[in-house]
């Protein structure tokens, strides 16, 4: 049987070459990638909504899953495209790359890191009964004179003074640049001066004095200290049952020579008794029925030396003393009773006034009655507050009083120049505000209140006016604050705006007294402590830095 074997016609058979595409090997890579695009799709709409849903609820998990999900999604597109052995490799290459771009990289990005501010080389972090001392720039700017001009100022914010626990101080530089000890030991008294501009150490009898911009140059000067008036330092000096007080006058130069010789002709020398009290000082407890402080305490408790001064006159009572000749001047400021006291300013208004000098007397129910005068002369006095046990301070010339009245209910009461009768610190906006979580702090110009729906703020104690005020959250429980110095300090939880921010972090702010926020910012971890310095900075501790934050 024959067969015919005849060649195929052009057109009905094709040899397919080697560099020809198989059409079974086309449609078979077509029929694969259908399901990884499917499975691509799939894993992005899954993942874009746990995205949305978790920045929606701020929930991390979510959050995380949504961005490896999307992440995923490379993996089957990888593997649908690339050819080749290594096309795995590949697609888990991508993938990680993709997961630390949506997921990995935001997160170190919302991770807040320590406390931010210059770290202060040599300052050992301070204790709980450890003082951070310095002044307003207001009070810093200088004092009046008595023909109106300014005395000499410290220019900028004031230097911090660290006084520890144990007897020790430190003098900051104000921008946190230096730190310099200064040499004080148990029983000493370390202290600025009202103005800031000089800083004192009060050791065996001596005042060692020197600016605070220099305090390698200090001057030692015989007797303690009464006051700092301008550039007048006055003492008081006694040996053999004789005491004399004594203006030094800081601008001359120092003599020089050993022992008595050094202090150099003095401007006066008043002889005074040798049990004569020093005034109280402004910032301190007032004892109802204490006469006085003695001598050696000036400045111990609030580490500020008063501007002014103030000497009792046997069988008379408290007077103002003028600095130029040390002899009393003007008014009786308080009676030579047990029940009156004098209090010695410390502070400066914003013109550069010093702040005035206040006469309280306690009656015998306990009701506070307080004068003022300025250069001798009186300027107003108040009606008597409610009786009762009050705790008395002064600052910048108001006075605060907190405690039981006379049927046991505890109350805050301050006194102004404004009025003469005691008023509740911060007015109307108390008593509109229904319960209070926590009070911040109160000086002589401000209260600073939280409320119970968490909302903080500060009212002006003379007028009542709300200076300033910011929101701490929906629960003020975890809020910490304080006032002091003028400064306001708040840490509360940070206010999470992503679901990758920490739950843990903490923010904190830094409010100066007119309201001015200084200082913002979150920190991984909440402060060890954190103490207001003036002119709305702050001393922050963290772990085993001290940090200081703030212009």
């Amino acid at each position: 049987m024959r067969t015919d074997r005849r060649p195929p016609r052009d057109g009905l058979a094709r040899s397919h070459g080697a560099g020809s595409p198989d059409p079974d090997s086309r449609d078979a890579v077509s029929r694969d990638a259908v399901p990884s695009v499917a499975l691509a799709v799939t894993l992005a709409a899954g993942g874009a909504a746990a995205w949305v849903l978790g920045e929606h609820l701020l929930s991390a998990p979510l959050r995380v899953l949504g961005g490896l999900l999307v992440a995923a999604t490379a993996v089957p597109i990888v593997l649908a495209v690339v050819g080749g052995h290594r096309r795995r490799v590949i697609a888990l290459a991508v993938a990680v790359a993709a997961a630390l771009a949506t997921t990995g990289i935001p997160a170190l990005m919302h991770r807040p890191g320590p406390v931010r501010g210059t770290e202060i080389d040599g300052l050992a972090p301070l204790g709980p009964d450890d003082q951070a001392v310095s002044v307003p720039r207001a009070s810093s700017a200088g004092t009046a004179t008595t023909s109106g001009s300014s005395a000499g100022s410290a220019s900028g914010p004031s230097a911090i003074l660290v006084r520890r626990a144990d007897g020790a101080a430190q003098l900051v530089a104000p921008d946190g640049s230096s730190v310099t000890d200064l040499g004080a030991a148990a029983g000493d008294v370390a202290a600025l001066t009202a103005d800031a501009r000089y800083v004192v150490v009060v050791h065996d009898g001596a005042t060692r004095i020197a600016p605070v911009d220099d305090p390698g140059s200090a001057r030692t000067v015989h007797g303690r200290p009464i006051a700092v008036v301008e550039d007048v330092l006055v003492v008081r000096a006694c040996a053999d049952s004789l005491c004399e007080e004594r203006g030094i006058d800081l601008s001359a130069e120092p003599p020089t020579g050993s022992g008595a010789d050094a202090d150099g002709d003095p401007l006066w020398a008043v002889d005074v008794d040798p049990g004569a009290p020093a005034a109280a000082s402004e910032g301190e407890p007032l004892t109802p029925g204490a006469p006085g402080r003695p001598v050696e305490d000036v400045g111990r408790a609030t580490g500020m030396l008063p501007a002014a001064i103030v000497r009792p006159a046997t069988g008379q009572g408290w007077f103002w003393v003028d600095p130029a000749t040390g002899f009393w001047e003007g008014r009786l400021i308080a009676p030579d009773d047990a029940a009156c006291t004098a209090v010695a300013p410390a502070s400066f208004d914003d013109a550069g006034r010093t702040a005035p000098v206040l006469g309280v007397c306690t009656a015998a129910d306990g009701a506070v009655t307080v004068s003022a005068h300025a250069g001798g002369a009186p300027l107003w006095e108040s009606d008597p507050s409610p009786a009762g046990e009050l705790a008395v301070r002064a600052e910048r010339g108001r006075v605060l009083a907190a405690g039981p009245l006379a049927d046991g209910t505890e109350t805050q009461l301050v006194l102004t120049e404004a009025r003469a009768a005691w008023t509740v610190p911060g007015g109307g906006r108390l008593a509109g505000d229904g319960p209070y979580a926590a009070q911040l702090g109160l000086d002589g110009a401000v209260t600073v209140y939280v409320t119970a729906d968490g909302e903080a703020f500060a009212a002006d104690i003379a007028t009542g006016a709300t200076i300033w005020d910011t929101r701490v959250g929906d629960d003020a429980a975890p809020l910490r604050g304080s006032l002091e110095h003028g400064t306001a300090v708040l840490i509360d939880d940070a206010p999470r705006t992503s679901a990758l921010a920490p739950a843990a972090a903490r923010r904190l702010r830094v409010v100066t007294d007119d309201g001015r926020e200084s200082v913002r910012q979150d920190a991984v971890r909440a402060p060890t402590d954190v103490r207001p310095v003036a002119d709305g900075r702050a001393l922050v501790v963290d772990g085993d830095r001290v940090v200081l934050v703030g212009p």
